[in-house]
């Protein structure tokens, strides 16, 4: 029996409630594992990081992950963090309380927040080599800028 796997099967491959960071990678790679055609790494990455708990999610989801690798090694780190008392297990996101607002708009805004200070966790840090940027080089034009 061949099991024929989409991209929708992998967006919606959620980490459950009790399921360990490292159970989820190795369950969700396999079944990314038995596509015939895998999305690219980057694709890959945003989608595990997407549906991983908010525990996690809150601090992996605004940080670049170049490789699989790297995205296991923050994640087993936060996992490690969870198990030593550091970080809650049910440290779940903050939501702004709206008393009388019963628009769609408020509800849609209050999905995520997270305070912007909590990204720079310590419990992940990752070198990225930076590339030298080359000196830009300007002309002049021989006009004035209205006229261009």
């Amino acid at each position: 029996m061949e099991v024929n796997i989409t991209r929708r099967d992998l967006e919606t491959t959620k980490q459950e409630t009790k399921e360990s960071f490292s159970t989820f990678i190795t369950k969700w790679r396999a079944k990314a594992a038995q596509m015939m055609s895998r999305p690219s790494e980057e694709e890959q990455l945003a989608m595990v990081v997407k549906n991983l708990m908010p525990v996690y999610h809150k601090y992996l989801f605004a940080q670049y992950f170049p490789n699989f690798e790297v995205l296991i090694a923050a994640g087993t780190q936060i996992e490690d963090a969870i198990n030593n008392g550091i970080i809650k297990a049910d440290d779940l996101p903050r939501f702004r309380k709206n008393i009388g607002s019963n628009s769609k708009a408020t509800k849609i805004s209050n999905i995520y927040k997270n305070d912007p200070y909590q990204l720079i966790a310590p419990i992940a840090s990752v070198q990225v080599p930076q590339v030298p940027r080359c000196k830009r080089e300007f002309h002049k034009l021989y006009m004035p800028m209205s006229q261009v």
